[in-house]
C-alpha cells in the first residue's frame, strides 16, 4: 500500500473516484429535486382543482367525493415517501433542491394529519437554525399546525375554502401585530398576499 500510495497514478485516481462521488451526489440532488416538484406541482393541480368541482353549480356530490377520495390517496403516498426522507436526511432546503421542491414539503404537510405535522416540526425548526431554509417556512408550517388544532393562525399564511369553494381567511390570533409578525418572518404584507385571493383583511 505504501508503494502504491507513493505512485503519482495514485493521487490522479483519488481525484477521479472524488469527481465521480461529486457527480453521483449532483445526479442524486436533481432526482431528488425533481421529486419534489412533481410532488408540489402535483397538489398545487389537485386541491385547487378539488376546489372548484365544490363551486360548480349545482353540486355534484358523487364527483366530489370521488376526486376527493382520490386526491387522499395520492396525498398519503406524497407523505410516506416525504417521511422517508426526512427520517433519513432531514427536511431539505433550496441549497439543495431549489425553492419550489424545498417549499412542496410544505404542501405535503398541510394536507397530513394533525400527528405527523407535529412529529415533524422539530425537523424544519432545526434546519431554520442551521440556516438551511428561511423563517418563513417555519412560520407558514405553524400556522397550518395551528388551524389544524382549533387554534388561530399567527402569521396569516394560511387561506382557506368554504363549502361552496369560496375563499376566506381563517381566523388571526393577533391582528395589529400581524404584518410586523409577517416582515419577521420574511413573509410579504398581508393584503399583497390576500390579493391573490381577491380578499381584504
Amino acid at each position: 500500500l505504501t508503494s502504491l500510495h507513493s505512485d503519482r497514478r495514485w493521487g490522479v485516481l483519488l481525484k477521479a473516484v472524488r469527481r465521480n462521488e461529486e457527480k453521483a451526489a449532483a445526479n442524486m440532488d436533481r432526482q431528488l429535486k425533481m421529486q419534489l416538484e412533481t410532488i408540489g406541482e402535483n397538489i398545487k393541480i389537485n386541491h385547487p382543482k378539488l376546489d372548484s368541482l365544490k363551486r360548480v353549480k349545482p353540486k355534484n356530490p358523487e364527483a366530489i367525493t370521488k376526486f376527493a377520495r382520490q386526491v387522499a390517496v395520492k396525498d398519503s403516498l406524497y407523505k410516506e415517501v416525504l417521511s422517508e426522507l426526512w427520517n433519513t436526511v432531514g427536511w431539505v432546503g433550496p441549497g439543495l433542491v431549489g425553492r419550489k421542491a424545498s417549499e412542496a414539503q410544505l404542501l405535503v404537510l398541510k394536507y397530513a394529519s394533525s400527528y405527523t405535522q407535529k412529529k415533524y416540526l422539530p425537523e424544519l425548526k432545526k434546519a431554520v437554525r442551521n440556516n438551511i431554509v428561511n423563517p418563513y417556512q417555519l412560520a407558514i408550517l405553524e400556522d397550518i399546525i395551528a388551524l389544524s388544532n382549533g387554534k388561530k393562525q399567527i402569521y396569516g399564511s394560511q387561506i382557506s375554502c368554504d363549502d361552496d369553494g369560496k375563499y376566506y381567511l381563517p381566523p388571526i390570533a393577533d391582528r395589529q401585530q400581524l404584518n410586523e409578525l409577517r416582515a419577521e418572518a420574511g413573509l410579504p404584507p398581508i393584503h399583497e398576499f390576500l390579493k391573490q385571493y381577491g380578499l381584504t383583511l
